[in-house]
């Protein structure tokens, strides 16, 4: 079962800061990883919040 829990304040993608959204459209946003596995690898996060 998927918890969609609406505690958004301790999860860490769900208030990105602008400077760090790289495109972004009505369902997720891109950024860079902060540990990347290879030089440009991003992150496709989904604004819809999913706690688990």
């Amino acid at each position: 079962m998927v918890d969609l829990t609406d505690d958004r304040r301790s999860c860490p993608f769900c208030t990105p800061a602008p400077s760090d959204i790289i495109l972004a459209n009505d369902h997720a946003y891109a950024r860079f990883d902060l540990y990347p596995v290879s030089p440009g690898h991003l992150l496709l996060i989904p604004f819809r919040h999913v706690a688990s």
